[in-house]
């Protein structure tokens, strides 16, 4: 595939753990900054320039007895429009999942 040149990319975190009797509340919000960059068009061999962008992720789960959980996370939170690779414009939108589990 083309190669992609990246210069900046930040990211920053909080992560929360609190428990609540038997059970414990996980959170956890991310930001993540991608800055402008590019690649070479294999076809064309001209460069082509992606926009930069920021994104948020953001995740919930209980876990009870620490052997069942629930959870729920969000990427993408604030359904930013942005190109990531050179043959997906744009990257999917918000993307929601749902996990449940049991430990025995």
């Amino acid at each position: 595939g083309p190669n992609l040149l990246l210069e900046h990319h930040v990211g920053l975190g909080l992560r929360l753990r609190q428990p609540v009797g038997r059970v414990v509340l996980e959170g956890s919000v991310t930001e993540q900054y991608v800055g402008e960059r590019g690649y070479t068009d294999e076809i064309t061999g001209q460069w082509r320039s992606l926009s930069s962008y920021w994104r948020t992720d953001a995740a919930l789960k209980c876990i009870a007895d620490n052997r069942a959980w629930i959870g729920a996370s969000a990427q993408n939170l604030t359904d930013e429009r942005y190109q990531e690779a050179s043959t997906v414009n744009p990257a999917p939108g918000r993307l929601w999942y749902v996990e449940a589990g049991v430990r025995f």
